[in-house]
């Protein structure tokens, strides 16, 4: 599952696999709940999410696409591929963790 700390609320994003590798639940860290928006077009496991060029995006995780949140009807796109991805090789990942206080 891939995590991410995003205008104040927390995207909790795909999965290990199987029918849950493409949700996508969203917690509000003001009211304290939970919402379910669109699910991404791959599976992905353990997919690093980063915000570039103001997008919150997501990609890796045994999937060759990059997505990106849609913030006007909370879904998302894809916004490129990668060439001559191997899924074999595609679930590692980096990232750079920011710690928040909730």
């Amino acid at each position: 599952m891939g995590c991410a700390l995003y205008k104040d609320e927390i995207f909790a994003v795909g999965g290990i696999g199987g029918s849950n590798g493409n949700d996508v639940e969203i917690y509000n860290i003001q009211r304290k709940e939970w919402r379910t928006v669109g699910k991404l077009a791959g599976l992905k496991r353990y997919g690093p999410m980063h915000v570039f060029n103001g997008k919150l995006t997501i990609f890796g995780g045994g999937s060759s696409t990059i997505e990106a949140f849609k913030e006007d009807d909370e879904t998302w796109e894809t916004v490129d591929t990668v060439a001559g991805f191997n899924s074999d090789y595609g679930y590692g990942s980096a990232s750079v963790p920011i710690y928040c206080k909730v």
